[in-house]
């Protein structure tokens, strides 16, 4: 997750984005609702 926040920053950085939309691409539901929810941990969204 810490790695993806830190792509995730530079890509908004360096498009000068108010906000980023992500679409993870996984081979089940459970698995894509526990990526999103690494990546909200990381960034502190509740």
């Amino acid at each position: 997750p810490e790695s993806v926040k830190n792509q995730l920053s530079i890509i908004k950085s360096d498009f000068e984005a108010d906000e980023l939309m992500v679409l993870t691409i996984t081979g089940d539901y459970r698995t894509r609702i526990k990526s999103y929810e690494l990546i909200a941990q990381e960034f502190a969204i509740n």
